[in-house]
């Protein structure tokens, strides 16, 4: 079944969203399970090479296993849902941005990461302004070809919203 999806957005030429949360999985199931999913990831990046994929909230991967991933396959991009995403890998918010591991991260590889919230329920919906502010301050401390890519033309280009040059 993934296979065909995989396919299927081949086919439309959009990008896979995966939703894997490797810390919640290693949290409930172990690491053993955590290993699983990992070395299935893997393989469908390296069976699918001509197919991107995005992880969902980074899939709460560390910084190093982000750059891994990014060192060894071309096809994998990571959605950063801001909200979360220094409470989920630190187990803390990041107070100084700009010697966040994240932040070098971002720097790094400003292609491979996309600029995403996730408010499920309409109670977290008031929280905008708040997810906004922080990714405003979070952005700031990036070299500005860095936000512009992450902030919208990562988007842009995996979605195909309009012809790119």
């Amino acid at each position: 079944k993934t296979q065909a999806v995989i396919d299927a957005c081949g086919i439309l030429e959009c990008p896979v969203f995966l939703h894997i949360e490797f810390v919640s999985l290693e949290n409930k199931y172990g690491s053993t399970k955590r290993m699983e999913f990992m070395n299935g990831l893997k393989q469908i990046l390296a069976s699918n090479s001509d197919q991107n994929f995005i992880m969902m909230h980074v899939a709460e991967l560390d910084p190093d296993t982000c750059r891994t991933l990014i060192d060894e396959y071309e096809n994998i991009y990571f959605a950063t849902n801001f909200m979360d995403l220094t409470v989920i890998c630190t187990g803390e918010p990041v107070s100084d941005y700009s010697e966040s591991e994240w932040n070098t991260l971002f720097a790094d590889y400003p292609d491979r990461f996309i600029f995403a919230f996730e408010r499920v329920f309409h109670t977290q919906w008031m929280h905008y302004s708040q997810d906004m502010d922080f990714a405003r301050k979070y952005l700031s401390k990036l070299p500005s070809t860095a936000v512009k890519a992450i902030a919208h033309d990562n988007a842009d280009k995996l979605w195909k919203f309009w012809p790119f040059g």
